[in-house]
């Protein structure tokens, strides 16, 4: 009787554990190796004269890359520089961290660097610290992790490293950065929108990527988007999908979206996004395929200047406004309301051909947040103007 109490107590603990296990496994967002021009997204800030953030090929990368982000501390000046990341859309309630890697030039030289987090890509901002480096004189590639974020609302957040080392502490590097998100389950009486039991890419016979996704139940979705990027990045991933209407069953439904207008050999990366009726979204990903195009592949679709589905729609708070140009044009964006008030300019400038995307946090010019409504997104490209609706819902 003790034998099988035991028995019973102990399997109870390793599914308890099993449990616990799986719902801190963490997703990876994106990956930043650095090439020999800047990446997109990132931003260098200092607030006082002093040296920079920069690329660089000197001395060697995290495994054996060509180049890395340098702060170079000479000159007579003190560190006091920030490299801020892309923004992440981040989930209230769900954990971020970033895993990268550092070295300094010279051992008998110590660095001091932080990793912040906060809502924008300016000092201010960065009011939650990470993870604290002082001092540090390792000269071989360290992993540093920081500490996990929980956001206590959903919105886009910038991570920031801060180099602060002393006047002539020569090289201090980083490389190979990763951001990473753990989803934290939902409480027992709160359903999950979307329980997803798999999510493939396959190149089908007539040489077209196929994604293809099961659910075992959907509860309050809207629909799924399909995203695509040749890096391991959703943060400047394409939609590459119209909204695919959800059934809302808790019978098992099968989908599949035929990407068409992959026209280049290479590695392929595609996440999928559900939308729910209450503006919340989910990412799940991604899926990688390799893709190599034959004598028979359809020719490539020429860039036409167009203003493509606002997704999610509708959203809360983030809006993500993706747009195509056919040559380069002057852009401007203006969103109205109902009534037909000016809420919001977006002045772009000059952009280069080819597929952009812009985001809308809801707000207007002034910072307020914009009511629930629905709201007209104008876009200008030289002479010629587009528009989309978008549901804002709170």
């Amino acid at each position: 009787m003790k034998k099988t109490v035991f028995l019973i107590l102990s399997l109870t603990f390793l599914l308890g554990l099993f449990s616990v296990l799986q719902a801190q496994s963490a997703d990876l967002l994106w990956t930043e190796d650095f090439g020999a021009t800047a990446p997109d997204g990132w931003k260098v800030i200092t607030p006082t004269w002093t040296n920079n953030w920069i690329l660089t090929s000197e001395g060697y990368g995290y495994n054996d890359s060509t180049h890395k982000m340098l702060y170079d501390t000479s000159g007579g000046y003190d560190g006091n520089s920030w490299a801020f990341t892309p923004g992440i859309y981040m989930t209230a309630g769900n954990e971020y961290y970033l895993t990268f890697y550092q070295r300094v030039y010279f051992a008998s030289y110590g660095h001091n660097l932080k990793v912040t987090v906060g809502n924008a890509q300016t000092v201010e901002s960065q009011n939650t610290t990470l993870l604290t480096l002082t001092g540090v004189t390792n000269t071989d590639y360290t992993q540093r992790t920081t500490a996990h974020f929980i956001p206590t609302s959903s919105g886009t957040y910038y991570f920031a490293f801060h180099c602060y080392s002393p006047t002539d502490s020569y090289s201090l590097f980083v490389d190979y950065v990763q951001a990473w998100e753990i989803v934290n389950p939902s409480g027992p009486d709160e359903p999950v929108p979307v329980e997803l039991s798999s999510f493939t890419a396959a190149v089908s016979a007539d040489n077209i990527v196929n994604l293809m996704w099961v659910t075992q139940s959907e509860t309050g979705v809207l629909g799924f988007y399909v995203l695509r990027n040749t890096e391991n990045h959703l943060g400047t991933a394409l939609t590459v999908s119209e909204l695919i209407p959800a059934t809302n069953t808790s019978e098992q439904q099968s989908y599949i979206f035929k990407d068409s207008e992959i026209h280049e050999d290479g590695l392929y990366y595609y996440w999928l996004q559900n939308s729910d009726f209450n503006g919340a979204t989910q990412i799940h990903g991604p899926v990688s395929i390799q893709f190599t195009t034959n004598e028979n592949s359809t020719p490539e679709i020429p860039l036409v200047t167009q203003l493509n589905p606002v997704y999610p729609n509708p959203f809360n708070p983030m809006a993500f406004i993706p747009f195509s140009l056919k040559e380069a044009a002057t852009v401007n964006f203006e969103i109205y309301n109902a009534r037909g008030q000016l809420m919001k300019r977006i002045p772009l400038g000059q952009k280069a051909a080819g597929n952009h995307r812009i985001e809308w946090d809801g707000n207007d010019d002034q910072g307020h947040p914009c009511g629930t409504g629905i709201y007209q997104i104008r876009m200008t490209a030289g002479s010629e103007s587009f528009s989309r609706k978008a549901v804002l819902m709170k």
